[in-house]
């Protein structure tokens, strides 16, 4: 049981760690796209 548990806590961390970093992509391509929309 620990050992299942400790593993789907790993696989949360990680899922959010890719959600987080995708998420700071997006932000950053977006704020791109504003500057080259507003000059």
């Amino acid at each position: 049981m620990k050992f299942s548990l400790s593993s789907l806590f790993f696989h949360y961390e990680t899922a959010l760690e890719k959600i987080q970093f995708n998420m700071t992509n997006i932000y950053k391509s977006l704020t791109v796209a504003q500057k080259l929309t507003l000059t």
